[in-house]
């Protein structure tokens, strides 16, 4: 599903159950993606799945005052300044609402294991990247088991099984600061069959599901490496993220310049994460995410092919321990 001397990023995948739900599978048609998340609609022969996607009233200023002004008539006569002011604060900076075509769900191995794909020969370059594929079937298996229902009845009262997950999978290799950083877009359709009709993906127990998929991903990426290539894995001194026993910290922070722009800017903006509650914690971190994003890798060519990376991040050793001996790539 993608060559290591393969040009530009490779082409997306079909894979949970959408061969059984639409007798399609292997490398994506961009077109037949297109209807699906974009029309929601049969990504073959176009026919409609279930409803229509919502479309929901601009949000405008003057919509937004008007919002206020009738949730402010319900107040009590007393009510405080503060109790005025977040009720203003509420509705002004709420989010748009959309209508919710899918999921992404990314994931990403350690950075040890994106160097060890980086800097290693075709052989080990295939390996990994079969390893990071066992990772996505687990994280897709994972959510088809725990997060693929649907909600049926007055309100969505009762919660439904379905017929399993339409998926599209797209492998990157590299960070926005250019840097070796496999990771894998998982898009899930929000269309799902139960009972002969297409509904909607019940999307809270989803985001529920996906906490242990990303568990399921990390055990099974470290299992097949280790089965495929003989590689260790150990736990940070610093942290409980689990790297391939031999690469340095100083390699690993030597091509994880994203991740330390990131660092940087919480370190001057952000307050200290013992004074903040985790979710608190954890948007702030978002923002300097989005804040620090690159809009484009500097010196990187999208037309490289994986073969030419050694040379693009400067050809340096990362692995200390010999190259582990060929072993039958398993079946």
């Amino acid at each position: 599903m993608s060559d290591a001397t393969a040009h530009g990023e490779a082409p997306g995948w079909w894979a949970g159950q959408t061969r059984t739900l639409f007798g399609i599978s292997g490398v994506l048609d961009p077109e037949h993606l297109q209807r699906l998340i974009g029309n929601g609609q049969h990504p073959v022969t176009g026919e409609q799945l279930g409803r229509m996607w919502r479309i929901y009233r601009p949000m405008t200023d003057e919509y937004r005052q008007a919002a206020y002004e009738k949730a402010l008539a319900k107040l009590a006569a007393d009510a405080t300044v503060e109790q005025r002011a977040k009720l203003w604060n509420d509705i002004h900076l709420m989010p748009e609402r959309k209508a919710v075509a899918g999921f992404d769900v990314t994931v990403s191995p350690p950075k040890s294991v994106s160097l060890l794909w980086a800097f290693g020969d075709d052989r080990i370059k295939a390996e990994v990247m079969a390893a990071q594929h066992a990772g996505v079937r687990a994280v897709i298996e994972h959510l088809r088991m725990h997060g693929a229902f649907t909600r049926v009845g007055v309100n969505g009262v009762v919660q439904i099984d379905t017929r399993g997950l339409a998926v599209a999978v797209f492998d990157h290799r590299m960070s926005r600061a250019g840097d070796p950083q496999l990771h894998s877009h998982i898009v899930v359709s929000s269309k799902v069959l139960a009972d002969g009709k297409w509904l909607a993906l019940d999307s809270k127990a989803f985001y529920q599901a996906t906490i242990g998929a990303r568990i399921a991903y990390d055990r099974a990426v470290e299992h097949e490496l280790h089965t495929r290539l003989g590689v260790r894995f150990a736990a940070r001194a610093d942290s409980p993220i689990r790297e391939i026993v031999g690469i340095t910290m100083a390699s690993i922070r030597r091509y994880s310049k994203r991740r330390a722009a990131i660092e940087a800017d919480l370190a001057g903006t952000a307050p200290s994460r013992g004074r903040v509650t985790g979710s608190r914690w954890r948007r702030v971190a978002q923002i300097a995410t989005l804040r620090t994003r690159a809009r484009g890798a500097r010196g990187v060519n999208p037309g490289d092919g994986a073969a030419a990376t050694p040379r693009r991040w400067g050809g340096r050793p990362v692995h200390r321990r010999r190259r582990p001996p060929d072993r039958d790539r398993p079946g």
